[in-house]
């Protein structure tokens, strides 16, 4: 009888192996999906698009972007916020900044003479994405700062500022870090769009701003509206068919930057 169950027990152990035996695990999938920041240029006439890259490297100083693909959850929906001194982390700041995300626009406000931040001093186009924040206050003075930082993607953001963990103010990526002239340009043209993966986008100047007056910002309010803002949704203007210029960020105050030149 005990050799009848060995032998058994023999015969079910073969049988579970020859069932797995077209089995496999992935054990190169990455845990961030593939990175969303990294999308080729398009193809322009004659020319085959470029395969996209496939490697995330980490990224500088410990910090990662969020920028990657993965499925967009449904839109949130939020009330538009009031901006006040009662929605503010701090309130010793000069400046209190409002992101819509539905609109993709960033208004800045600056005090009224009640002490209040209800007066816009500045919009600015943006891309947010479904990783973005839809609404809270965060506090970006106690936050780190980057002149540049590695994004996912093997692509690099100038001009950065954290809001919180992964997400980031930053430019629209660029090709090469220190590089002001590879700029993703098919990226910049999608400003105004969800384009991002949770990030704020922005354009050069508007991400320096908020760089150079981290300290004085007293908070950030994430919201969704169909009002842009009270200053608008400000314009933008495509650069993809510039190909003497369209590396560079148009609003780039480096004296190198092609756009300043005459009759760009």
């Amino acid at each position: 009888m005990r050799r009848a169950i060995a032998a058994a027990a023999l015969l079910l152990a073969a049988l579970i192996l020859l069932a797995c035996a077209g089995c496999s695990f992935r054990t190169d999938l990455s845990l961030h999906g593939s990175p969303e920041d990294h999308r080729p240029a398009p193809a322009e006439e004659g020319k085959t698009p470029a395969a996209p890259e496939t490697e995330t490297p980490e990224p500088a100083d410990g910090t990662e972007d969020d920028d990657q693909e993965m499925v967009a959850p449904e839109e949130q929906e939020a009330a538009q916020h009031s901006a006040s001194t009662g929605n503010a982390v701090r309130t010793d700041g000069a400046y209190y900044i409002k992101v819509n995300c539905r609109m993709n626009t960033v208004t800045v406000y600056g005090r009224d003479g009640a002490g209040e931040y209800t007066e816009p001093v500045r919009a600015m186009i943006c891309s947010t994405g479904p990783d973005t924040p839809q609404e809270g206050v965060y506090d970006i003075a106690s936050m780190k700062s980057w002149d540049w930082l590695s994004l996912f993607g093997n692509v690099y953001g100038c001009y950065v500022t954290q809001i919180d963990g992964n997400i980031l103010f930053h430019s629209v990526p660029y090709l090469t870090m220190y590089d002001r002239g590879s700029l993703e340009y098919w990226e910049y043209d999608q400003l105004g769009t969800a384009a991002s993966m949770g990030c704020v986008r922005l354009q050069v100047a508007d991400a320096k701003w908020i760089y150079d007056n981290r300290d004085e910002i007293a908070g950030v309010e994430f919201y969704s509206s169909d009002v842009a803002g009270p200053l608008g949704k400000p314009d933008l203007a495509p650069i993809s068919g510039n190909r003497e210029c369209r590396g560079w960020d148009p609003t780039d105050p480096d004296e190198a930057n092609p756009w300043h030149a005459a009759g760009n």
